[in-house]
């Protein structure tokens, strides 16, 4: 001190105080000296200190939240479309099943749904069963009541209780097997029945030709429909009949000349996925068919017809 004082009186500045000899605030409160820190390089700028790997990882854990977050409320979503456990309600009272058309009886659909209300009566004795005086009153009857074309008026019959005694009416042999035998019963029928006078339009001239002029004709065909409750049954009896007296017997119902055939047997035809037998007189308007018809209701029915027109008519009703 006194030095730096002799100094600035001759006009001198004071000597310079190096850093390391810079007393401090510690050195003189008896501490010891703090050590010198260094100082960066000549020239070097401050440097930053780079983000420690720490925030990256918390920027991770954060994403990862936020991704669990979502998939949690689609899958509350997705458990909320789908139903999850179905809520308890009370069991309703039990009630009986309502009645389908599927379960009913077949009887209670009868062949008046198929060919309309019997308007008109006609005693089963008043079927000839042979060339007579009836024949001539049968037919009269029949003309009577021919329908219009492609349709039919349906005849109640008198004096029958089932179907099996229309046909036992028209040929005893029709049950009577080799020996005398009871080949079927009556049994094999059941109660419903029609008996119809269809209108005719398909009629043929003696050369074969089809009558289709501007003045059509209509002429009356015959057409039974048995109840069968055995179908197999009357199918062996008709088979049967075939090859005996069925067409000889037939013939007044249906109204055809037996000498009038070309053939001497029965033939197939199928109409409507129906098998159908024939004989022709010689032609499909004058003929004998018969089928057995499973119907629309679930009852098998035996149809015997006078013509082709009329078997089909027949078919299409019962299909209905």
């Amino acid at each position: 001190m006194k030095a730096d004082i002799e100094r600035l009186r001759v006009g001198q500045a004071p000597a310079p105080v190096s850093a390391q000899q810079k007393p401090t605030q510690n050195a003189e409160k008896g501490a010891p000296p703090a050590p010198p820190v260094p100082l960066p390089p000549s020239g070097a700028g401050v440097s930053i200190p780079e983000e420690p790997t720490g925030g990256g990882m918390g920027k991770k854990i954060l994403v990862g939240l936020v991704v669990l977050v979502i998939v949690g409320l689609l899958a509350v979503l997705v458990s909320s479309f789908l139903g999850g456990e179905p809520e308890a309600t009370p069991t309703p009272a039990a009630s009986p099943a309502p009645t389908t058309s599927a379960t009913l009886r077949p009887s209670v659909r009868d062949l008046t749904s198929y060919f309309g209300q019997r308007s008109a009566t006609l005693g089963v004795n008043s079927i000839p069963s042979a060339a007579g005086s009836g024949l001539e009153a049968y037919r009269a009857f029949l003309n009577e009541r021919t329908a219009t074309q492609g349709t039919a008026v349906s005849v109640a019959l008198s004096g029958a209780q089932s179907a099996g005694q229309i046909l036992e009416h028209i040929s005893s042999s029709f049950w009577v097997g080799e020996g005398g035998e009871t080949r079927t019963s009556v049994t094999a029928f059941g109660d419903d029945y029609a008996f119809l006078v269809f209108g005719q339009s398909e009629i043929f001239d003696q050369t074969g030709r089809l009558v289709d002029g501007e003045n059509p004709q209509t002429k009356p065909a015959a057409v039974l429909v048995l109840e069968a409750t055995d179908a197999t049954a009357v199918r062996q009896a008709m088979e049967s009949w075939e090859s005996g007296n069925f067409s000889p017997d037939a013939a007044y119902v249906l109204d055809y000349d037996t000498s009038a055939a070309t053939v001497s047997t029965f033939s197939d035809a199928t109409y409507r996925q129906i098998p159908v037998r024939y004989r022709n007189f010689p032609y499909a308007d004058r003929s004998v068919d018969w089928a057995i018809v499973p119907a629309s209701n679930g009852v098998n029915y035996l149809v015997i017809t006078g013509s082709r027109q009329s078997m089909f008519f027949a078919i299409d009703q019962l299909l209905k």
